[in-house]
């Protein structure tokens, strides 16, 4: 039997995110028998670790503040991929995609495959400098969307098209499915009627994700509709300045209820699926509730129009107008068919392009293009 591929995979972080997720997914379903996976992370702690080890795949943490710095850490990474000789180095995030391809190309093993996972709303001219020196070096750069393929295009001009390439994210469509016992134990749990629509958000509580709007849609639904639910679950920077607006301007409607870690069971017990971020890259949310069978109300921004077909499985509007986005949740809450309708095809849409099987299918296909096999 011929040698496996050895694949070492260099990340920022692992933390409890959706690149960190999708790296999950794929590490443990490549096939063994053709590829052997180990991870890095630059940075400690690293939550999601045990979950690699529980599925064969060893993890390295180096994080710079234990390892005598940037220059240590760098020193370290060299050392690792010298003494692994992985046939690729595939690099995610952006102190990922630096200093792994750095320590790639220093420690001359592996071909180099660097990863890009949002619209580079957070780059500075460091980051493009950077990218745009690696740029010619590096066998292969995957996106997650085809919006983050063109930003990157717009802040680093000077890219070879062919090195370019889209990987969508994969999905556990099995995990994530709409579940009726799931909605009728979770409604009970929280004493929501079975009827009383419920419209759910779940992320991080980051400007960026722009909660505020969410709350502000919330308020004006439920003016409308006062026995409309809207649940924003996860926790962040802007965490304790929400809890602070509840507090001023309760709404017993509201509920906010920090990190949780059932989103299969929120998502099957919502009705709606309400997205207000101000940018994306390819929003594992959105696809999480799509693969549950939720209509999809979104802005139209990143990636977010390669899952969510405007008018077939979710609604998607330009800008952040509050009374426009609350205008097309009450529609929905309203027309329960129509909820029905997009939510069918959103689910039909996964099961179609975007589960886990289809992600680490095309992952294959570029591992075999880039080792010629």
């Amino acid at each position: 039997m011929p040698a496996r591929n050895r694949l070492l995979h260099i990340i920022t972080r692992l933390d409890i995110g959706g690149a960190e997720h999708q790296l999950l997914l794929l590490c443990s379903h490549l096939p063994r028998d053709r590829f052997d996976c180990r991870v890095v992370s630059l940075v400690d702690p690293a939550g999601l670790a045990p979950r690699f080890e529980a599925v064969g795949v060893p993890v390295t943490i180096l994080d710079r503040r234990h390892a005598g710095g940037r220059l240590g850490q760098l020193r370290a990474l060299v050392r690792v991929i010298r003494a692994w000789r992985p046939h690729v180095v595939q690099t995610w995030l952006r102190q990922g995609n630096h200093v792994g391809r750095l320590a790639g190309l220093l420690a001359g093993r592996g071909i180099l495959v660097a990863g890009f996972r949002d619209q580079g709303h957070e780059t500075r001219c460091v980051d493009s400098f950077l990218d745009q020196c690696f740029e010619p070096l590096t066998a292969l750069t995957l996106h997650n969307s085809d919006q983050g393929r063109q930003s990157y295009r717009r802040r680093v001009p000077l890219v070879r098209g062919g090195r370019h390439a889209v990987l969508h994210n994969g999905i556990d469509a099995e995990r994530y499915r709409p579940d009726a016992g799931a909605r009728a134990a979770l409604r009970a749990e929280l004493g929501v009627g079975e009827h009383d629509p419920v419209v759910l958000m779940i992320g991080s509580l980051h400007p960026v994700k722009d909660p505020y709007l969410y709350l502000d849609v919330a308020r004006r639904v439920r003016r409308e509709s006062p026995e409309a639910r809207f649940w924003l679950v996860g926790d962040g920077p802007l965490a304790g300045e929400l809890a602070g607006a509840m507090a001023t301007a309760p709404d017993p409607g509201i509920w906010i209820p920090g990190e949780r870690d059932d989103a299969p069971r929120l998502l099957a017990a919502a009705d709606l699926y309400l997205h207000t971020s101000r940018t994306e890259g390819l929003s594992n949310a959105i696809l999480e509730a799509m693969s549950c069978g939720l209509p999809v109300v979104a802005r139209d921004v990143g990636g977010n129009r390669e899952l969510v077909v405007d008018g077939e499985t979710g609604l998607l509007t330009a800008g952040g107008d509050p009374a426009l986005l609350a205008g097309l949740v009450l529609d929905l809450l309203r027309d329960p068919a129509r909820r029905r309708a997009l939510g069918e095809a959103g689910r039909r849409r996964v099961l179609a392009e975007f589960t886990t099987e289809c992600m680490v299918e095309r992952a294959l296909a570029h591992y075999e293009r880039i080792l010629g096999r």
